[in-house]
């Protein structure tokens, strides 16, 4: 198997009471790597990011540099780019959203939406190898990763993006459809909709279900309380910890509280005795996703 060539740090003389700079050596040939990943989906508007890094040159002169990216809505998942870096000392770098007049252009800054990693390679004008990992993690708009210091965060890891979803009304007399709320990883927090039977006599049993990605069942509940005929009933799902009814008019099913999942896992319920008449509505959910 070849190796690699040594990379050497050369001898420099400093004048007297200097110190030597503290930092990573940029080789001839090094370059910085600014690889991201998001939703394509939670971007709302144009947004762009940047890396930023700070050399010192063996002349003692400082040099910075900025690598620039645009996210657009309905974009690619994954984007690298990468930008040729001269020899020297790196002493800091940082990925942020970019700045405009001193403040951070608004755009879709949240948690577990925008992850990045900060990295120093060999090769131009792409990286064919890194060597050097400064910083990975989420980036938000009071977050930044930098390095020193930066962390260095798994991605999928971190507190995640809380949203919004809802699906929209079925036909009457069917259930409400295998949907997927979230891509990428995602929990659900909350689900909580209306079942309003028709007046036709007959015991409506439901029960609420999740798939995995490869279409099998996960979990399957219901709140083992019967709705009769002529009955608006809301159902609550969520990590409860308890199965039931909980007043007159709303019934809870309790889901595993940690279960992880990844797109195309959908939820659905599963009715026994629904009949024609029927009619589920206000069909309202969150959970809490990670870009992947």
């Amino acid at each position: 198997m070849s190796t690699l060539p040594p990379v050497v740090v050369p001898k420099f003389r400093f004048r007297r009471g200097a110190l030597e700079p503290q930092g990573i050596w940029i080789d001839d040939g090094d370059v910085l790597l600014f690889r991201s990943t998001c939703d394509p989906d939670l971007v709302i508007a144009p947004l762009t990011h940047e890396a930023r890094v700070r050399i010192m040159s063996p002349t003692l002169k400082v040099e910075d540099y900025r690598l620039s990216e645009l996210r657009q809505p309905a974009g690619p998942t994954e984007v690298s780019t990468s930008l040729p870096l001269t020899p020297g000392f790196l002493i800091g770098a940082s990925a942020a959203p970019a700045e405009q007049e001193g403040a951070a252009i608004p755009g879709f800054h949240h948690s577990g939406i925008y992850y990045a990693v900060l990295a120093i390679g060999k090769g131009a004008p792409r990286p064919f190898y890194l060597h050097t990992l400064l910083a990975a993690g989420y980036v938000t708009a009071f977050s930044t990763l930098g390095w020193p210091g930066g962390q260095d965060e798994v991605l999928g890891g971190g507190p995640g993006f809380t949203r919004a979803f809802s699906i929209a009304d079925p036909a009457a007399g069917v259930d409400v459809p295998a949907t997927t709320p979230a891509r990428g990883q995602w929990k659900l927090q909350a689900l909580s909709f209306v079942l309003t039977t028709s007046a036709v006599a007959g015991n409506r049993d439901v029960h609420f279900r999740i798939d995995n990605d490869a279409g099998g069942v996960l979990f399957s509940g219901g709140c083992n309380v019967l709705q009769v005929a002529g009955q608006a009933v809301r159902y609550c799902v969520g990590h409860l910890g308890f199965t039931g009814a909980m007043n007159a008019d709303a019934r809870a099913i309790s889901i595993p509280g940690d279960l992880l999942l990844l797109s195309p896992a959908t939820i659905q319920t599963n009715t026994n005795g629904l009949l024609a008449g029927d009619q589920f509505s206000q069909i309202r959910g969150q959970v809490r996703q990670w870009s992947n």
